[in-house]
């Protein structure tokens, strides 16, 4: 998990264009898993299937149009400026008529019929032919009128948007007065949803920043520089320790780079470098700073397996020939780590 500044780094670089994604839903990664597997299984139930593949669409369509507390609306909405339109309910079909649906073939006989009634209306606005200059001109200027709406798709009398060449009616677009204008601006419902979605873009992403600034404040605040020679514990994996090890691993913090700690152990430096909320500061340390040794460098498990008392994460198995002098010559890995696990409990060698 990144620290609060990290985070605040990423989201001030990209632009509000990417904030709708299908993976990064929420603030934390380990919520977004358990919620999008508790939503997947419900799915499933739901469906009474085991092709979790075909849900995932569906999970990620349901996570992107809830709300979100950062962005105080849905990631959809902050892409799109719009609320989400899922069926035929959207629409603006009255509800008596939507009742009375039930199949595929009645929507497309809605269709028909509204598509013959708008024919039939304007045929019969149509002015006889006449020769005469100033008729000519008027059914030029309602052929000019008689374009379709481009948000409605219908006849009548429409106006020119201010800044695109669409045509739109009155009531499908909007007028407004700008700051020094004396006449009104005219916007068609294309060019006015494109404000609204860079306004909405602009905001969320704004609000991306402040989340992220309160962020690397908290994590100040939490997690204090450490020094090297401070004394800190690591976790450690339970893929990388014994059933009966600790679960942290002591040692010194050797140097400091880039914001990053290395972290020296009784075994040796751990190859990793760690952030800072991966260390925890203690007040006690089994062994001193000089003991650590500088030149050899280990995996957090062998760090583990230095510093336990059975052997750490794994089986211990001897490469040497089966003799009564069996591991007599302390040169293979058995010998190794017992001679390690004595000097540690203090106890003498063996013969």
């Amino acid at each position: 998990m990144p620290r609060g500044d990290q985070a605040h780094s990423q989201m001030n670089g990209p632009g509000p264009e990417s904030i709708l994604t299908g993976a990064e839903w929420s603030e934390h990664p380990f919520v977004n898993s358990v919620v999008a597997e508790n939503m997947l299984r419900a799915w499933m139930t739901d469906n009474n299937t085991k092709q979790w593949s075909m849900g995932l669409n569906f999970v990620q369509w349901q996570k992107n149009i809830s709300f979100h507390r950062i962005l105080n609306r849905s990631p959809y909405t902050a892409l799109f400026g719009s609320e989400p339109k899922m069926g035929l309910g959207s629409t603006n079909i009255p509800s008596s008529i939507l009742a009375k649906l039930t199949t595929e073939e009645d929507l497309e006989n809605l269709q028909n019929k509204g598509n013959e009634e708008r024919k039939r209306s304007r045929d019969s606005n149509e002015p006889e032919p006449s020769d005469a200059p100033v008729e000519k001109a008027a059914r030029l200027e309602d052929d000019i009128n008689d374009v379709p709406c481009c948000n409605c798709q219908t006849g009548g009398k429409t106006e020119q948007c201010s800044t695109c060449p669409n045509v739109c009616h009155a009531q499908c677009g909007q007028t407004t007065f700008e700051d020094g204008q004396t006449s009104p601006t005219f916007l068609c419902n294309l060019c006015q949803n494109e404000i609204v979605i860079r306004q909405t873009r602009s905001e969320t992403h704004e609000r991306q920043k402040d989340a992220g600034a309160g962020m690397a404040e908290s994590s100040e605040k939490l997690f204090d520089d450490l020094q090297i020679e401070d004394k800190v514990i690591l976790a450690a994996p339970k893929v990388d320790r014994g059933p009966l090890d600790h679960q942290n691993v002591q040692g010194f913090v050797t140097d400091i780079r880039n914001g990053v700690y290395q972290v020296g152990t009784i075994g040796g430096i751990i190859k990793n470098w760690c952030a800072r909320p991966d260390l925890r500061r203690i007040d006690y340390v089994d062994f001193d700073f000089s003991q650590i040794p500088r030149e050899k460098f280990i995996s957090i498990r062998e760090a583990v397996a230095a510093g336990s008392m059975f052997g750490g994460q794994g089986v211990m198995k001897c490469s040497c020939k089966p003799s009564k002098k069996q591991c007599g010559t302390r040169r293979c890995l058995l010998s190794v780590l017992q001679e390690q696990r004595q000097m540690l409990l203090k106890m003498p060698p063996s013969a």
